[in-house]
């Protein structure tokens, strides 16, 4: 089994840049444009993972859901993985 994991953090990290540059009244940057029929729009496109059991500490690990949340019930796939559990 697997999972599609998008660290969000990285968008909300351009979100915060692109505001800072657009108060400070300068170009707003992005890591990728995307054209919507009248120019080319910069954003920040985060990369998305693929997680199986052996990535799952990367999502634990960004803190975007506890090794609680993710272990419960299954903790001995967990130690398996290398995940402290408790």
């Amino acid at each position: 089994c697997m999972t599609v994991y998008k660290p969000v953090v990285e968008e909300a990290k351009g979100a915060v840049a692109a505001a800072v540059q657009l108060l400070a009244g300068d170009e707003v940057t992005g890591n990728a444009t995307i054209d919507n029929d009248n120019g080319e729009i910069p954003y920040v496109q985060a990369q998305v993972q693929s997680i199986f059991i052996d990535d799952v500490v990367t999502v634990i690990e960004d803190g975007f859901v506890s090794v609680e949340d993710v272990c419960d019930g299954i903790e001995d796939l967990c130690t398996e993985a290398g995940i402290t559990v408790g």
